[in-house]
């Protein structure tokens, strides 16, 4: 019989398979479930060297997987000024923020700041390039929207990025412009660009600096897997993924999306669809559908050539899709699909109209959601949203009903803590209180499905990962209570106590 390496006993194992439910003691080797049962059959697994570990009756469940984040734009928001609404309450906080921050930069370096949402400012808006230029004239400042499709330029980061009063606007994009026509500093659909294209790279410490930060916090939400969902992404990323995975530094496992630009680019490098290995996997090409500027980009013709070409090169394609027109545009696209195991994936869907739920019932894509977007910004949504849209927001009970249903955060967007996820998809409150729709609530064995096995099939790694079955690897995570049985409020309070990734301890409390 194989000796064990690690023996997780005194605990409740939820292993999220079907056939065997529950545990009570859980054996390691090899960074694999070697096997689970009984404390009695487990203790058989035991060699002179295995480690045991008294889980305190505490419990245990696969390991999170975040299958929808951007793990760059995280090191940036880490490493940026904070502008979200427990840091600024107003326009005067901004520029107070930006100014102290120019007071200790060298001349004609680039500010950052991140989180900003006009929701919660006094004056229910954004600053303009003005009120920027004021408060640093002689530095750069870009300011990133929460939702990261929208930023505000100061004049000398517009001039830099070839924003002018008459100057072109790329297909998608948006430049709002005052009565006279001059930019107001505000954009949209421009970040990606001006980060990638405009702005200095990420140094070389900066890197190591962010890698270290997410890495640490991903584990102590008991986070063991990632989706990098970033347009942006390309070969260049993929191997700084590959090196930092390599060296240790990141643990989380990764599976990376990219913008269609960079297929051939991957092609030509020898990676495909797949490519990788258990810690580093190439995934689908993120296509991006919006309609910022008052129709939906791509137009439908370019979006379904697009969605074509990749399918035949044989990737997995997700579609960010948000709003009404967006998604059926998406849905759309889809239908020129043949390919079912390439598993299409569309990502967001937060307005699900009866039109659009019934076409999702017969198209039956994977959709990817953010249950903590319904916490922390549903009231904003709430506020704006048209009275008619009000009760289609994150309908996570009839998409869970009729197709696979992953969860994600979208990281940074909104906080990224898997419980608190499930927390809103169970109970349907906002931040504010306010409770939307409640008849789309799960529960909390579908929530905690979303984030481990449905979202191991989103990247095709349920035969690896996502339930406590022998074979698949033994990311873990130990929890202080049984999510599936706690009520909502107290599920909420659950803490996680300790990561294990690839029958490793990699974080405790």
């Amino acid at each position: 019989m194989l000796n064990a390496d690690i023996i997780l006993e005194n605990v409740r194992v939820i292993t999220m398979e079907p056939s065997c439910p529950e545990a009570s003691a859980v054996a390691v080797r090899d960074g694999c479930i070697l096997a689970t049962g009984d404390r009695e059959t487990i203790r058989s697994f035991a060699g002179g060297s295995t480690k045991f570990i008294d889980c305190q009756g505490k419990v245990v469940a696969p390991g999170f997987i975040d299958v929808h984040c951007h793990l760059f734009s995280f090191i940036r928001k880490l490493l940026s000024l904070d502008f979200g609404p427990d840091t600024v309450h107003s326009i005067a906080d901004i520029k107070a923020a930006v100014k102290k921050r120019a007071e200790s930069a060298p001349p004609g370096a680039w500010i950052s700041g991140t989180g900003l949402s006009d929701y919660y400012l006094a004056e229910k808006r954004l600053p303009t390039r003005r009120e920027l230029d004021e408060a640093a004239p002689h530095h750069s400042v870009v300011l990133a929207h929460v939702g990261l499709h929208q930023a505000i330029l100061n004049s000398l980061a517009l001039s830099l990025s070839g924003i002018k009063k008459n100057s072109p606007v790329p297909d998608g994009a948006l430049v709002e412009k005052d009565g006279t026509g001059e930019p107001t500093g505000r954009v949209h659909e421009l970040l990606g660009y001006i980060r990638e294209q405009v702005m200095p790279p990420l140094s070389e410490q900066e890197l190591n600096e962010g890698i270290a930060l997410v890495n640490r916090h991903y584990l102590s939400q008991g986070i063991t897997s990632i989706g990098e969902a970033t347009v942006v992404n390309n070969l260049e990323r993929f191997q700084i993924l590959r090196r930092f995975g390599d060296a240790g530094i990141l643990v989380p496992r990764v599976y990376m999306m990219f913008g269609m630009e960079f297929l051939d680019g991957f092609g030509e490098a020898g990676l495909y669809f797949g490519s990788g290995d258990d810690s580093l996997k190439l995934g689908g090409v993120k296509i991006i559908v919006t309609d910022s500027t008052g129709k939906v980009y791509p137009e439908q013709e370019q979006l379904n050539e697009m969605v074509i070409r990749a399918e035949r090169a044989g990737y997995q394609v997700a579609i960010h899709a948000v709003q009404e027109n967006s998604i059926l545009a998406a849905i759309t696209a889809l239908k020129h699909t043949s390919r079912r195991e390439l598993r299409h994936r569309i990502e967001h869907g937060i307005v699900c109209s009866p039109e659009i739920l019934t076409k999702l019932r017969h198209l039956k894509p994977l959709v990817v959601t953010q249950p903590p977007f319904l916490y922390y910004g549903g009231d904003r949504f709430l506020a704006i949203a048209p009275e008619k849209h009000k009760p289609w927001l994150y309908r996570f009970k009839s998409l869970y009903d009729s197709l696979t249903l992953a969860g994600s955060s979208d990281s940074p967007i909104a906080g990224d803590n898997p419980l608190m996820g499930i927390y809103a998809a169970m109970s349907r409150k906002t931040q504010g209180g306010q409770v939307i729709s409640p008849g789309e609530a799960i529960s909390a064995a579908e929530g905690l499905k979303m984030y481990t096995v449905n979202a191991a099939t989103a990247s095709f790694d349920e035969n690896i990962k996502g339930s406590l079955v022998p074979g698949k690897l033994a990311d873990m995570v130990l929890l202080s209570g049984n999510p599936l049985t706690a009520s909502p409020d107290e599920l909420k309070e659950i803490k996680v106590l300790m990561t294990i990734a690839n029958g490793k301890v990699v974080w405790e409390a």
